[in-house]
């Protein structure tokens, strides 16, 4: 009758095991973070032509509100669109869930409405990723 030999699987093994496994969610996770932050900021800057767009062709249809338009609330422009569906208010965030930073100056020499937007997450993206 053949005897067989149990072989029992060692410490070492099961600890090395886990160091490739832990290597490997590792650099995974580093892998998913980048492609987050390159979604967020490819959603924030879609967003920011999206408003940049909203509020010219608003300043296009009424351009008697051009000489106030620093005191006009920017987010109920967007909202009140026909680009926008109505009460989503998720145009008025970044991909990072921010609001969106924007000044409405008068353009004098040009006679229209100079918009600046900005994200304070966007612009660390950008930075973090100067190449």
């Amino acid at each position: 009758m053949k005897t067989y030999a149990r072989r029992a699987v060692t410490l070492i093994e099961i600890i090395i095991v886990m160091i490739l496994i832990a290597t490997i969610t590792g650099t995974l996770a580093i892998s998913y973070k980048g492609t987050l932050d390159k979604g967020h900021a490819f959603k924030t800057e879609q967003g920011m032509h999206k408003i940049e767009a909203i509020l010219n062709i608003y300043y296009a249809e009424h351009p008697e509100e051009m000489s106030n338009c620093t005191s006009l609330d920017w987010r109920k422009i967007v909202l009140d669109s026909p680009l926008v569906r109505p009460g989503d208010k998720t145009i008025l965030y970044d991909g990072w869930g921010v609001e969106y930073h924007v000044k409405m100056d008068p353009d004098p020499i040009h006679g229209g409405v100079t918009i600046f937007i900005s994200s304070g997450a966007f612009d660390n993206f950008k930075n973090k990723n100067r190449k």
